[in-house]
């Protein structure tokens, strides 16, 4: 799923996206550089009231740049996947392609709860978007089996 939230009363969408940065990036999200956005409706049953319903997104592109940290500041760890033979692959994660030997940027958010982020192709997360049910148990083995490589 992608990360996200209600906009509180009398907030516009692009200042819900910035909190959510703020809130989950707090230092880096500076270096965050808002790209398109794109609206997306999406059919459920609401699992707070079991009805079905009609879901209204913003989903917002953006652009990390690189940049070195400052000595005190966050504390950033990358993670991947190491590259094994497809027998040694946890069970499922093939589903993901070459998703899953991407870097994992992990970060502590304000209240000190680690955040995982990826980047997509847009193609890759099109059909992650189309069948969230089916991709999500190759997610959980994929972060489950991450290796932490470094801290920034």
């Amino acid at each position: 799923r992608l990360p996200g939230t209600k906009r509180q009363r009398g907030e516009s969408p692009a200042q819900a996206i910035r909190r959510i940065i703020n809130e989950d990036l707090g230092e880096i999200g500076s270096r965050i550089r808002l790209d398109g956005v794109r609206n997306e409706t999406q059919q459920a049953t609401s699992l707070k009231y079991g009805c079905p319903s009609v879901y209204h997104k913003v989903v917002q592109e953006a652009t990390l740049y690189d940049a070195d940290f400052e000595a005190g500041g966050p504390t950033i760890m990358t993670c991947s996947l190491l590259r094994t033979g497809s027998k040694d692959m946890p069970q499922g994660i093939d589903r993901l392609g070459n998703i899953a030997f991407q870097d994992v940027l992990v970060v502590n958010n304000q209240a000190g709860v680690p955040v995982f982020f990826t980047w997509f192709l847009p193609s890759e997360f099109d059909d992650i978007r189309q069948d969230e049910e089916d991709f999500k148990p190759a997610i959980k083995s994929w972060l489950e089996n991450l290796t932490w490589i470094r801290a920034l």
